[in-house]
């Protein structure tokens, strides 16, 4: 597995397109493992239910990892 980018359905809405944490410039984040991005998501002011609702996919494949 390669490195991890989250995102989240745009307007909370399962059947929309994902939107993908991304940084000032808008470049995709991506973090080494699913748990340091979930751990940016806490310290940015997540709860742990809110990341049910976020999707942890592969950077490289896009492949979901949860």
């Amino acid at each position: 597995m390669g490195n991890v980018v989250i995102g989240r359905h745009i307007n909370g809405i399962s059947l929309n397109k994902l939107e993908y944490a991304s940084d000032e410039k808008g470049k995709t984040l991506e973090f080494e493992n699913m748990e340091e991005a979930s751990r940016f998501l806490i310290e940015a002011g997540a709860t742990k239910e809110d990341l049910f609702y976020y999707v942890f996919e592969d950077a490289e494949t896009g492949e979901k990892i949860r």
